[in-house]
Protein backbone atom coordinates (compact mmCIF):
# COMPACT_ATOMS: atom_id res chain seq x y z
CA UNK A 1 0.00 0.00 0.00
CA UNK A 2 1.34 3.41 -0.79
CA UNK A 3 2.24 5.75 1.68
CA UNK A 4 1.40 9.33 1.56
CA UNK A 5 3.35 12.39 2.79
CA UNK A 6 2.34 15.64 3.50
CA UNK A 7 5.24 18.28 3.19
CA UNK A 8 4.50 22.05 4.36
CA UNK A 9 6.64 24.39 2.58
CA UNK A 10 9.18 26.24 4.82
CA UNK A 11 6.99 29.57 5.06
CA UNK A 12 4.29 27.91 6.80
CA UNK A 13 6.68 26.58 9.60
CA UNK A 14 8.84 30.02 9.88
CA UNK A 15 5.12 31.31 10.33
CA UNK A 16 4.31 29.58 12.75
CA UNK A 17 7.60 30.26 15.01
CA UNK A 18 6.98 33.68 14.83
CA UNK A 19 3.81 33.54 16.29
CA UNK A 20 4.55 31.14 19.13
CA UNK A 21 7.31 33.90 20.06
CA UNK A 22 4.80 36.35 19.81
CA UNK A 23 2.21 34.84 22.23
CA UNK A 24 5.01 34.03 24.67
CA UNK A 25 6.74 37.78 24.84
CA UNK A 26 2.47 38.71 25.38
CA UNK A 27 2.25 36.33 27.96
CA UNK A 28 5.16 37.88 29.90
CA UNK A 29 4.33 41.44 29.76
CA UNK A 30 1.18 40.62 31.38
CA UNK A 31 3.06 38.95 33.77
CA UNK A 32 5.27 41.44 34.41
CA UNK A 33 3.17 44.22 36.72
CA UNK A 34 1.97 41.12 38.91
CA UNK A 35 5.37 40.21 39.80
CA UNK A 36 6.76 43.95 40.44
CA UNK A 37 3.35 44.39 43.24
CA UNK A 38 4.66 40.72 44.33
CA UNK A 39 8.33 42.26 44.99
CA UNK A 40 7.33 45.31 46.25
CA UNK A 41 8.31 46.24 49.85
CA UNK A 42 5.95 46.34 52.83
CA UNK A 43 4.40 48.95 54.45
CA UNK A 44 6.76 50.70 56.75
CA UNK A 45 6.08 49.68 60.69
CA UNK A 46 5.29 53.03 63.00
CA UNK A 47 7.74 53.97 65.62
CA UNK A 48 6.18 53.45 69.12
CA UNK A 49 5.03 56.82 70.61
CA UNK A 50 7.96 58.43 73.16
CA UNK A 51 6.44 58.25 76.67
CA UNK A 52 5.88 61.40 78.75
CA UNK A 53 8.15 62.54 81.55
CA UNK A 54 5.26 61.33 83.99
CA UNK A 55 5.62 57.98 83.15
CA UNK A 56 9.76 58.46 83.14
CA UNK A 57 9.37 59.35 86.82
CA UNK A 58 6.97 56.82 87.90
CA UNK A 59 8.81 54.40 90.00
CA UNK A 60 8.79 50.75 88.72
CA UNK A 61 5.79 48.53 89.93
CA UNK A 62 6.97 46.83 93.17
CA UNK A 63 7.95 43.50 93.14
CA UNK A 64 5.13 40.34 94.29
CA UNK A 65 6.05 39.49 98.18
CA UNK A 66 6.65 35.81 98.32
CA UNK A 67 4.19 33.75 100.36
CA UNK A 68 6.18 32.50 103.33
CA UNK A 69 5.76 28.34 104.04
CA UNK A 70 3.43 28.37 107.95
CA UNK A 71 6.36 28.09 110.74
CA UNK A 72 7.05 24.73 111.43
CA UNK A 73 5.22 23.41 115.08
CA UNK A 74 8.73 23.89 117.21
CA UNK A 75 9.14 27.32 116.25
CA UNK A 76 6.13 28.15 117.13
CA UNK A 77 6.69 26.58 120.53
CA UNK A 78 8.40 29.63 122.34
CA UNK A 79 9.87 29.71 125.95
CA UNK A 80 7.45 30.61 128.18
CA UNK A 81 8.22 33.56 130.17
CA UNK A 82 8.04 31.85 133.72
CA UNK A 83 10.81 29.44 132.11
CA UNK A 84 14.26 29.95 133.73
CA UNK A 85 17.15 31.88 131.59
CA UNK A 86 19.25 30.08 129.91
CA UNK A 87 22.37 29.84 132.31
CA UNK A 88 26.03 28.78 131.29
CA UNK A 89 29.49 30.22 132.85
CA UNK A 90 29.06 34.14 133.37
CA UNK A 91 26.56 34.64 130.52
CA UNK A 92 24.27 33.91 132.96
CA UNK A 93 21.28 36.67 133.14
CA UNK A 94 21.26 37.78 136.62
CA UNK A 95 17.39 39.60 137.09
CA UNK A 96 17.83 39.54 140.99
CA UNK A 97 18.83 42.55 143.03
CA UNK A 98 18.10 41.90 146.61
CA UNK A 99 17.62 38.85 149.02
CA UNK A 100 16.93 38.45 152.40
CA UNK A 101 17.38 35.22 154.50
CA UNK A 102 18.89 33.35 157.42
CA UNK A 103 22.79 32.18 157.48
CA UNK A 104 24.85 30.50 159.97
CA UNK A 105 28.94 30.90 160.06
CA UNK A 106 32.12 31.39 162.08
CA UNK A 107 33.93 33.11 159.54
CA UNK A 108 31.16 35.65 157.32
CA UNK A 109 28.70 35.91 160.29
CA UNK A 110 25.39 34.24 161.59
CA UNK A 111 21.70 35.43 162.28
CA UNK A 112 19.53 37.67 159.65
CA UNK A 113 21.22 38.15 156.32
CA UNK A 114 20.55 40.63 153.66
CA UNK A 115 22.35 40.12 150.43
CA UNK A 116 23.09 42.26 147.34
CA UNK A 117 23.18 41.37 143.72
CA UNK A 118 25.01 42.85 140.20
CA UNK A 119 25.89 40.92 137.89
CA UNK A 120 27.74 37.83 138.77
CA UNK A 121 28.74 39.04 142.27
CA UNK A 122 26.82 39.96 145.63
CA UNK A 123 27.73 40.90 149.09
CA UNK A 124 26.18 39.40 152.34
CA UNK A 125 25.65 41.17 155.82
CA UNK A 126 24.28 38.85 158.21
CA UNK A 127 23.80 39.78 162.33
CA UNK A 128 22.12 38.20 165.48
CA UNK A 129 22.06 39.65 169.02
CA UNK A 130 20.30 38.18 171.78
CA UNK A 131 20.51 39.58 174.67
CA UNK A 132 19.13 38.90 178.30
CA UNK A 133 19.20 39.29 182.00
CA UNK A 134 18.25 43.31 181.57
CA UNK A 135 21.50 43.16 179.10
CA UNK A 136 23.94 41.69 181.47
CA UNK A 137 24.01 38.19 179.36
CA UNK A 138 24.65 39.18 175.67
CA UNK A 139 25.42 37.51 172.68
CA UNK A 140 25.85 39.63 169.29
CA UNK A 141 27.47 38.00 165.91
CA UNK A 142 27.92 40.64 163.03
CA UNK A 143 29.43 39.92 159.56
CA UNK A 144 29.92 40.47 156.00
CA UNK A 145 31.32 38.51 152.71
CA UNK A 146 31.82 38.97 148.87
CA UNK A 147 30.82 36.05 146.43
CA UNK A 148 31.70 35.51 143.53
CA UNK A 149 30.36 33.27 140.85
CA UNK A 150 32.39 31.45 138.89
CA UNK A 151 30.21 28.93 136.94
CA UNK A 152 26.50 28.96 137.13
CA UNK A 153 24.58 26.66 134.73
CA UNK A 154 20.50 25.54 134.06
CA UNK A 155 19.28 21.88 133.75
CA UNK A 156 15.46 22.47 132.70
CA UNK A 157 14.89 18.65 132.51
CA UNK A 158 15.44 18.24 135.69
CA UNK A 159 12.61 17.07 137.94
CA UNK A 160 11.75 16.20 142.24
CA UNK A 161 13.75 17.73 144.55
CA UNK A 162 16.68 18.38 142.62
CA UNK A 163 16.79 22.18 141.51
CA UNK A 164 17.31 23.40 137.95
CA UNK A 165 20.17 26.03 138.14
CA UNK A 166 23.34 25.00 140.07
CA UNK A 167 26.44 27.65 140.47
CA UNK A 168 29.98 27.16 141.42
CA UNK A 169 31.09 30.04 143.87
CA UNK A 170 34.21 31.29 145.66
CA UNK A 171 33.57 33.44 148.72
CA UNK A 172 35.54 35.75 151.61
CA UNK A 173 34.65 37.52 154.95
CA UNK A 174 35.21 38.42 158.28
CA UNK A 175 32.75 37.91 161.69
CA UNK A 176 32.67 39.58 164.76
CA UNK A 177 32.09 37.81 167.80
CA UNK A 178 31.06 39.51 171.32
CA UNK A 179 30.07 37.88 174.19
CA UNK A 180 29.37 39.49 177.56
CA UNK A 181 28.39 38.24 180.99
CA UNK A 182 28.09 38.70 184.72
CA UNK A 183 29.85 36.03 186.98
CA UNK A 184 28.54 35.92 190.71
CA UNK A 185 31.45 35.82 193.27
CA UNK A 186 31.46 36.06 196.76
CA UNK A 187 33.72 37.97 199.62
CA UNK A 188 35.19 36.95 202.99
CA UNK A 189 32.60 36.69 205.42
CA UNK A 190 32.64 39.70 207.55
CA UNK A 191 31.01 39.70 211.15
CA UNK A 192 29.43 35.90 210.00
CA UNK A 193 27.71 37.73 206.98
CA UNK A 194 28.64 36.63 203.58
CA UNK A 195 28.60 39.72 200.75
CA UNK A 196 27.32 38.59 197.43
CA UNK A 197 28.98 40.25 194.48
CA UNK A 198 29.44 39.78 190.72
CA UNK A 199 32.07 40.60 187.97
CA UNK A 200 30.82 41.54 184.47
CA UNK A 201 33.01 39.98 181.98
CA UNK A 202 33.12 40.19 178.25
CA UNK A 203 34.99 38.10 175.52
CA UNK A 204 35.55 39.42 171.86
CA UNK A 205 37.00 37.16 168.61
CA UNK A 206 37.43 38.49 165.10
CA UNK A 207 37.17 35.57 162.54
CA UNK A 208 38.15 35.55 159.12
CA UNK A 209 37.61 33.05 156.18
CA UNK A 210 38.07 32.56 152.31
CA UNK A 211 36.16 29.07 150.84
CA UNK A 212 34.50 27.43 147.90
CA UNK A 213 30.81 26.52 147.80
CA UNK A 214 27.86 25.50 145.98
CA UNK A 215 24.61 27.42 145.61
CA UNK A 216 21.14 25.31 143.97
CA UNK A 217 17.99 26.68 143.57
CA UNK A 218 16.50 30.42 142.28
CA UNK A 219 20.75 32.31 141.52
CA UNK A 220 19.50 34.31 138.47
CA UNK A 221 16.02 34.73 139.15
CA UNK A 222 13.11 35.27 141.70
CA UNK A 223 13.25 32.80 144.62
CA UNK A 224 14.75 30.55 147.33
CA UNK A 225 18.47 29.31 147.16
CA UNK A 226 20.68 27.56 149.41
CA UNK A 227 24.07 27.84 149.74
CA UNK A 228 26.93 25.36 151.35
CA UNK A 229 30.51 26.43 151.77
CA UNK A 230 33.66 24.96 153.01
CA UNK A 231 35.57 27.71 154.73
CA UNK A 232 39.16 28.15 156.03
CA UNK A 233 38.66 29.63 159.02
CA UNK A 234 41.07 31.64 161.25
CA UNK A 235 39.82 32.88 164.96
CA UNK A 236 41.95 36.02 167.04
CA UNK A 237 40.50 37.03 170.11
CA UNK A 238 42.30 39.58 172.83
CA UNK A 239 45.29 36.94 173.28
CA UNK A 240 46.09 36.88 169.67
CA UNK A 241 45.61 33.31 167.10
CA UNK A 242 42.79 31.23 168.65
CA UNK A 243 42.63 28.22 165.96
CA UNK A 244 42.41 27.88 161.51
CA UNK A 245 39.86 25.31 160.74
CA UNK A 246 37.80 24.19 157.86
CA UNK A 247 34.76 24.86 159.05
CA UNK A 248 31.32 24.98 156.96
CA UNK A 249 28.53 27.53 156.47
CA UNK A 250 24.99 27.64 154.63
CA UNK A 251 22.31 30.39 154.16
CA UNK A 252 18.99 29.92 152.64
CA UNK A 253 18.00 33.38 151.03
CA UNK A 254 14.89 34.13 149.25
CA UNK A 255 16.28 36.75 146.51
CA UNK A 256 14.14 38.66 143.68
Amino acid sequence: MAQVRLVLPPTTARARVRTLRGSIAAACLCLWPALALAQADPAPIPPAPRPSDGELLRPPPAAPVPISAPAAPAAAAAARPSDPPPAAGLGATQSNVHGIGVAGSFATGSGLTYRHYWGNSSIQLAMLAVITDRGNDAVAFVGGSYVHYLLVWNAPGSRGLLPTTSALRVLGGAHYYLKRWKEDTTTEPQLGVIIPASVQKATTSINLGAGLGFEFGAIVRAGFSLSLDLVLTAAFDDKGLDYVLPLPQGALVYSW
